[in-house]
């Protein structure tokens, strides 16, 4: 095998075995993930057809206050505060027509004090509003099927607390909700040890049963591969 072919391969079992995905990678790699239950996550490396692979790495240059500092775009299902590097216009043009108003709360989130990666929250509210078509998201305004504790009133004017589907003044406001939903329940809780920073940790607990981490990540992927067509 030369020296070209064993570089590739090597480099294409470790982003695997990491769990983390380029953009760019995807075109040239291909892999399955199998279908498996939101409480564990099992990988598999599939033969490539292709072993002459040309690897690039997507790259862009993020700015900061002290420094300017070269960081890899992507996604990982192990870590969701991975930071994907994309665009507010290229996160609008990878949204669904009726969720592009999301685009500026998306890309503020991801470049917070605790980042949400852009790709993964695409994804969530892709799978839970049915690409916004859902009545809780056209009318409700709930992006991404969240539930809480509400207050509502009987007949006889009695106040009683409810839990169900919240509803919200804006789309706007319901992400952000979940941004600090996410961030204090799930994946910045103060506990390292209680941290839930996987999709399939996250999905254990935000949706009990079925295979919801799995569809996560495959809409994750599709998202990957039509950022390829906007660089």
């Amino acid at each position: 095998m030369s020296f070209k072919k064993r570089m590739a391969l090597s480099l294409a079992t470790t982003i695997l075995l990491v769990g983390t995905i380029n953009p760019i990678f995807a075109n040239d790699i291909e892999n399955n993930i199998e279908e498996y239950d939101s409480m564990a996550i099992e990988e598999q490396l599939i033969e490539m057809e292709e072993p002459e692979l040309e690897l690039e790495t997507y790259t862009k240059l993020e700015e900061t206050k002290t420094a300017k500092k070269k960081r890899v775009g992507g996604y990982s299902q192990n870590d969701v505060r991975v930071i994907s590097c994309l665009s507010q216009d290229e996160i609008k043009q990878l949204l669904p027509a009726r969720m592009k108003e999301l685009a500026p709360t998306l890309y503020q989130i991801e470049h917070s004090e605790k980042p949400i990666n852009a790709l993964f929250l695409i994804s969530v509210i892709r799978l839970e509003s049915w690409n916004g078509s859902s009545y809780l998201y056209r009318v409700k305004n709930n992006v991404g099927g969240i539930k809480g504790a509400y207050l509502t009133t009987d007949k006889n004017g009695k106040t009683r607390k409810t839990y169900g589907y919240l509803g919200f003044s804006d789309k706007k406001q319901s992400l952000l909700y979940m941004q600090d939903f996410l961030s204090k329940g799930y994946i910045y809780t103060g506990n390292t040890k209680k941290d839930r920073i996987s999709v399939s940790k996250i999905g254990s607990k935000y949706c009990v049963g079925g295979n919801w981490a799995a569809k996560v990540n495959r809409i994750a992927k599709d998202t990957m591969y039509r950022i390829n067509e906007l660089n």
